[in-house]
């Protein structure tokens, strides 16, 4: 695993997604995502700009009414690159509300791939969430990284 500031990169997202993900587009900085035309397709991105030390990492998922937008520390987006970005397709934001992840964490990639994983295999959002400690949160650092090594 590569590792970079406690965290893994946006290569060794890409390359582990490619491998395993059929609708998995890709890993980028808040100010860089491109545009797609199709649909049911997620995309990783890093809160921080192209130019700046990398932050958090949430998962968007492009649905054709919809975008789920899932942030391991179950908040909505603040980010203006990503609200501009959202604003493009004209569709329903939905937002992850459930904490999930310890502040001290540094899992937020793994997290946001257990979620596109699962989710690929026809899980709601909900049925994710449900899988997660609301007490303990370090110990989900723990259940992401099982459901990775499942599915």
């Amino acid at each position: 695993m590569t590792m970079i500031d406690e965290g893994i990169t946006n290569l060794y997202i890409d390359q582990l997604m490619n491998k395993i993900s059929s609708s998995y587009r890709g890993t980028f900085s808040c100010n860089t995502i491109p545009y797609f035309n199709d649909q049911n397709f997620f995309v990783i991105v890093n809160l921080s700009k192209d130019d700046e030390k990398r932050s958090h990492l949430i998962s968007l998922y492009f649905l054709k009414t919809k975008i789920i937008y899932f942030d391991s520390y179950g908040v909505k987006s603040d980010n203006s690159y990503i609200n501009k970005y959202l604003s493009k397709y004209n569709k329903k934001n939905v937002y992850s509300k459930q904490t999930i992840q310890d502040i001290s964490s540094y899992h937020y990639g793994f997290f946001c791939i257990s979620y596109i994983l699962f989710t690929e295999n026809n899980n709601s959002l909900e049925a994710f969430l449900s899988l997660f400690n609301t007490e303990n949160l370090i110990s989900n650092d723990e259940v992401c990284i099982e459901i990775i090594n499942i599915i």
